[in-house]
């Protein structure tokens, strides 16, 4: 017996008069996850795309439960999203956002046809997106004119619209998001140790840690480690993208050594030059010029 989906108009906005029973509506019931209370402000039918684009509000107030939702709508609809665009500093009435876009567009930086494309490239510019944003409650909103809040402060805009099958084992996705087929069993173990075991678990423990060295060393000693940590932060402040981030990452404190190493090799070369002896017939010539 399948789920029974609760998703009901909102009456909030300005939606039409249609039911949630108008067959129109079966295609997005069907893929969202039965287990939400969904709120639908918009909802627009694109028969020549066999598709739809809809907007949705949902009782999710957290980062954590929002990534939850979005590890059920893949399972439910048979798709696979990537990260399209984070935004790691979100506004003060924000608290999470992210644009996602179906992994079958590889956003390539070259212009190409669809034509030349081969028949078992998975690339098919798919035009599926989807973005998510989770306000924030309980804070004064003088001027807001979101009158959802704060009972539904997650929204959820959807282009539903795949040039793609969705119902092939190629795409099915576990609760990690990772492919899950017949023939992928050695990948999807190694995405379920990666990605939800307990080298995730370390590496947050290890962040936690240092953290809290950090802070320590800034409180007992703040002449010391202030002006650091500041320029620290505010170099963090100009990573803008996710290989900005990474490549920060990748770097950090390989090259806190780099000057001190280049002095003792300047050093080294000039004590070596002057231990280099000069032949007796060079100080000979030199004293007879200077008689």
């Amino acid at each position: 017996m399948a789920a029974l989906v609760m998703l009901e108009l909102c009456d909030r906005c300005a939606c039409d008069n249609r039911s949630t029973a108008d067959p129109n509506f079966s295609q997005l019931k069907a893929i969202i996850p039965s287990q939400y209370e969904s709120r639908l402000c918009c909802f627009k039918d694109h028969p020549s795309d066999n598709g739809f684009s809809a907007t949705l509000r949902l009782p999710i107030g957290t980062k954590e439960e929002a990534m939850k939702w979005k590890r059920e709508f893949q399972e439910t609809s048979k798709t696979i999203l990537r990260l399209s665009k984070t935004y790691p500093h979100v506004c003060q009435k924000v608290i999470f956002r992210e644009d996602l876009r179906c992994r079958h567009n590889t956003r390539r930086s070259y212009s190409k046809d669809l034509e030349n494309i081969r028949p078992s490239s998975k690339d098919t510019q798919c035009k599926a997106t989807m973005t998510i944003v989770v306000k924030r409650t309980g804070i004064k909103r003088t001027r807001s004119t979101d009158r959802h809040l704060p009972k539904f402060p997650m929204i959820v805009n959807m282009r539903f619209i795949h040039n793609h099958p969705l119902n092939c084992a190629d795409v099915q996705v576990t609760s990690h998001g990772a492919v899950s087929s017949p023939t992928t069993a050695e990948t999807t173990s190694l995405n379920d140790s990666l990605d939800g075991g307990s080298e995730v678990q370390e590496v947050k423990e290890s962040l936690m840690t240092f953290s809290n060295s950090l802070m320590s060393k800034v409180e007992n000693d703040p002449t010391t480690f202030l002006p650091a940590v500041k320029s620290f932060l505010a170099s963090s402040q100009k990573l803008k993208t996710d290989s900005a981030l990474i490549s920060a990452l990748h770097t950090f404190g390989k090259y806190c050594d780099a000057a001190s190493s280049f002095s003792t090799n300047r050093k080294n070369k000039l004590s070596t030059l002057k231990r280099k002896g000069v032949q007796p017939t060079a100080v000979a010539r030199r004293k007879k010029a200077a008689l």
